[in-house]
């Protein structure tokens, strides 16, 4: 069922269920991600980020961990924060077990990322970047979340961001093949179907097949959803909208089979840098 909704509504039932869940999307996700973060979720961010050895990084809804070991493989400093405890415990029983080395650069803490107070608590100017994958559509206020970035980032650190793209991919719109005749030959065309977008809206909707139970989606228009981020004074620099690769197409409604549209957006935004000291002045 579709409701509209006021940021911040249906916060409580949305950590509820993540935390139900945690254990589950954990044995989903593995240590590397499933193909669809290996595709289409991975690969941006890692461009966007352009991590320079050393760097340290916070990993926002950072889950069991999966994009935090990546990075910190690359040689970046990690701290993950996510409500669900058992997501924590489960990101640091997989950091440990990947060896002193890297572990040594992977951090996790429970936090609540809607409550900006919290998020503060990890010091002002800290972190040289920061990275939210595939979350923020399950956040149920996230205009905390960006004045709490702004604070914590260094002057000139970035904040690169994955999500479902929010004009193709939502609760009002849906995939469809037809069957067609052309020039006496048979093919399928592939397209989409668009019946809601500008109205926010909070639905229930399966994240992967066979999960335990369906947890809140929250829509917002790309207005809607950038808007708190500029509030904050965060500035975009960069914007890409992934494809799945076609040769990954497995099914008749797969991502693959759809090029012309990218199910995520992934977009960096940055605090500005501090402005010089003027000479002379």
């Amino acid at each position: 069922m579709q409701e509209h909704f006021e940021e911040g509504g249906h916060r409580a039932d949305a950590l509820r269920i993540w935390e139900a869940k945690a254990a589950w999307w954990d044995a989903l996700m593995g240590d590397e991600g499933n193909e669809f973060h290996r595709c289409v979720v991975g690969p941006p961010a890692e461009r966007l980020l352009a991590l320079t050895r050393g760097e340290r990084v916070l990993d926002i809804a950072c889950g069991s961990g999966q994009m935090a070991r990546r990075l910190a493989a690359l040689g970046a400093d990690i701290m993950g924060v996510d409500a669900a405890r058992t997501f924590v415990e489960r990101a640091q029983a997989r950091a440990a077990a990947l060896g002193p080395d890297v572990a040594a650069r992977l951090h996790f803490q429970v936090m609540d990322v809607t409550d900006a107070a919290q998020l503060a608590t990890l010091g002002g100017g800290a972190f040289d970047a920061a990275l939210s994958t595939m979350a923020l559509m399950d956040i149920a206020d996230i205009a905390p979340l960006f004045t709490a970035v702004a604070h914590l980032l260094k002057p000139g650190g970035r904040f690169v961001v994955v999500t479902t793209h929010p004009v193709l991919h939502h609760g009002d719109s849906a995939r469809a093949a037809t069957l067609i005749e052309r020039d006496g030959t048979l093919r399928v065309e592939y397209s989409l179907k668009l019946w809601g977008y500008r109205t926010p809206r909070a639905e229930k909707g399966v994240g992967a097949p066979g999960e335990p139970e369906p947890h809140w989606y929250f829509h917002r228009a790309l207005a809607d959803l950038l808007a708190p981020a500029f509030a904050a004074g965060l500035v975009m620099d960069a914007l890409e909208e992934p494809i799945y690769p076609t040769g990954a197409a497995n099914h008749f409604y797969s991502f693959g089979n759809y090029p012309e549209f990218p199910p995520t957006l992934a977009f960096r935004l940055r605090r500005p840098p501090m402005p010089e000291t003027q000479h002379g002045a």
